[in-house]
């Protein structure tokens, strides 16, 4: 009786110390995934089946029952091409069941004679993909493979390798013998074990913990690896010899699963399936003013930048189908309405609308994208906000498509608490008018609460900008100090901005003013005209200069402007000893042969227009036109003079 009792106790204290851990089961729960229709076929005799929902289908290797074997395979058009790249990212789940859980699954790419009907069946530890587990018995595995085992089950033998028994990740090749170690001893002692290259173990103890785990691969076909991550684990580079190891570039691919009297679910949603559709999303951010790139750098509070996410289709045997992007905005910044926009491969902009975005939450639906319709970029601008240390804000994006979803690396800038300068300028927002002699003053003050000095720079237009004050002590900081300085502009309109920026780079606000200069109007070369030595003419006779020259005149103005060159009589031609005149002798004659003659009274429009490219403006008379003398048969005889005074004027545009 003490006996029973006794035994009876210690089946209660170990049932006591042992409870069942409880899990609100995710399995039905995936974080995300895409629709497989027409990717995958069972071998018949397996236990998986493909589970279709509404917006994703889930890959059951292995359901939660004891031995199973399960094993899903690529379509025959869907094959693998290793002379292409490729990369693969799906969730893994490998149920709920900690250390109870078996035995787990592997990802194959294989060439077995079978081809996408190869199913091994056998010892839970196999996953459905190794060879035997017997010592020297060879021939059962999934031939012509290289397989990555997710393994949630310790065996004694095959696993002897691992560390305290645990759930691990490691790879071979299922049919090499090679990838196998067989054992024996006099004493009669024989096991074969598996060789794990690359072993892993899994964050968190167990792979079966009611959670999805994030796998994804990329193979290189120019260096003929394959390279694997499980969650935050170290990526694991395979070499794979494709001739010895397949024997074929095209290969099919899958998972085989297993379980045994311990037994636990095994599932898988795809992002994106190996080879039917190759694309990314990658973002940018640059500053606003200079478009510079600002990934890895500081920015400052206030400051602008505009934001690229670019989704691009690079190959694939479908196209991308209804592709939405989602974009989550850090708290620290705030989205500039008003500057969302969709640019397509041929260059076109298109506005979109604010209330693409909710709160800090931006989606887009974008166009199917393929072959013609590669890539679509979303541009937006965001402002950085204060904050009180220097805060890094990481950005990162999805697309997902019905066939496919794409996640960005992730973009990094800073924040920086450092608090931008101020600075005012006088007259700044308005327009200042100079002539092109005078210089343009540029006054006004900066307050930097929080930096030792600070520089001041000006940019006219486009222009490189130029720092006309370096390192100016902000003494006592957070005070307001003056600033003046001169510059000489071209004739023109111009744009002129001001700006500070402190010794942790921070830039202050920019001001702006419009400043019109003005150039001159100005005679350049005002001729002598001689009419020569002659006779009193016997009749009413014309006379030209014999020599006159040009006359020459400077237009600095604004393009456009008006001028206008006039003369009138300022003396009458008159004889040296004064006693002598010819009335209304001097006249000047148009081209068009009209005769206006010059007295003191009346101006003579002469020639009119306006400013252009050239700045120098030269007034030509030919034989027939110009300044001329009239005279007539009743003249006294001398040496006749005159005075002509040439008038330029500015003028209203017309």
């Amino acid at each position: 009786m003490k006996k029973l009792v006794f035994g009876f106790l210690i089946v209660t204290a170990l049932f006591i110390s042992a409870p069942k851990v409880s899990f609100a089961n995710e399995a039905n729960n995936p974080p995300t995934g895409i629709k497989t229709e027409g990717i995958f076929q069972v071998p018949a005799g397996a236990n998986s089946s493909v589970i279709s929902g509404d917006d994703l289908d889930i890959v059951e290797v292995t359901n939660d029952t004891k031995k199973q074997a399960g094993a899903i395979w690529n379509t025959d058009n869907n094959m693998m091409d290793l002379t292409k790249d490729f990369s693969s990212s799906m969730y893994m789940y490998f149920g709920d069941k900690e250390s109870k859980a078996a035995d787990g699954m592997a990802f194959v790419l294989h060439a077995d004679p079978n081809k996408n009907n190869a199913f091994r069946t056998g010892e839970g530890e196999r996953l459905g993909v190794w060879d035997s587990t017997k010592r020297g018995e060879f021939g059962l595995a999934i031939m012509n493979s290289v397989a990555i085992e997710f393994d949630t089950h310790y065996n004694n033998d095959f696993d002897m390798d691992i560390s305290k028994k645990r759930n691990h990740i490691a790879w071979n090749f299922p049919g090499k013998q090679s990838s196998y170690y067989d054992h024996s001893s006099l004493i009669g002692s024989s096991y074969r074990k598996l060789i794990h290259n690359d072993l892993q173990y899994p964050e968190n103890q167990y792979l079966s913990d009611d959670k999805w785990h994030h796998f994804q691969m990329n193979w290189n076909a120019s260096a003929s690896t394959l390279t694997y991550q499980l969650d935050s684990l170290a990526p694991v580079t395979i070499p794979i010899n494709v001739a010895d190891v397949f024997g074929t570039t095209s290969v099919y691919w899958g998972f085989t699963g297993s379980t045994g009297d311990s037994y636990a679910q095994n599932r898988i949603v795809f992002e994106n399936v190996p080879g039917l559709v190759d694309g990314t999303v990658y973002e940018e951010a640059f500053t606003k003013e200079d478009h510079q790139n600002v990934t890895g750098k500081k920015v400052y509070a206030g400051d602008t930048l505009t934001h690229e996410i670019t989704t691009s289709y690079k190959d694939g045997k479908v196209n991308w189908t209804h592709p939405v992007l989602t974009k989550n905005l850090d708290a620290n910044l705030s989205y500039v309405p008003g500057t969302l926009k969709l640019i397509t491969p041929d260059g076109k902009e298109k506005a979109l609308p604010d209330d693409s975005w909710d709160d800090n939450s931006l989606q887009i639906t974008l166009d199917d994208l393929g072959k013609d319709n590669n890539f679509e970029k979303i541009i937006f601008d965001v402002q950085a906000k204060q904050v009180k240390e220097d805060y890094e804000v990481t950005h990162t994006d999805v697309v997902t498509g019905s066939n496919f979803i794409a996640h960005s690396d992730e973009m990094k800038y800073t924040i920086s608490s450092n608090s931008p300068p101020n600075l005012t300028l006088k007259d700044a927002n308005n327009q200042v008018s100079l002539k092109d002699d005078d210089e343009l003053t540029l006054s006004g003050s900066w307050l930097d609460r929080d930096s030792d000095s600070i520089s001041l720079y000006y940019q006219v237009d486009n222009a490189p900008a130029v720092k006309f004050a370096e390192n100016l002590a902000n003494i006592p900081v957070g005070s307001k100090h003056d600033f003046s300085t001169k510059l000489k502009l071209d004739t023109g309109t111009h744009a002129v901005k001001v700006y500070a920026v402190d010794n942790d780079h921070a830039t202050s606000n920019v001001e702006e003013l419009t400043v019109a200069v003005d150039g001159t109007l100005t005679f350049l070369d005002i001729p002598n005209f001689s009419f020569g030595d002659l006779a009193v003419p016997t009749s009413n006779t014309t006379l030209f200069p014999v020599s006159s020259g040009s006359l020459k005149f400077s237009d600095t103005r604004i393009a456009g402007s008006g001028w206008k060159l006039s003369a009138k009589l300022k003396k009458e031609m008159t004889t040296v000893d004064g006693k002598h005149t010819i009335p209304n002798g001097l006249v000047y004659i148009g081209s068009d042969g009209s005769r206006q003659t010059l007295s003191e009274n009346e101006s003579v429009l002469i020639d009119s227009g306006t400013s252009g490219d050239t700045n120098e403006h030269v007034v030509n008379w030919n034989t027939n036109q110009g300044l001329a003398l009239n005279l007539n048969p009743g003249l006294y005889k001398g040496n006749y003079a005159g005075e002509v005074e040439w008038t330029l004027e500015d003028t209203p545009n017309s």
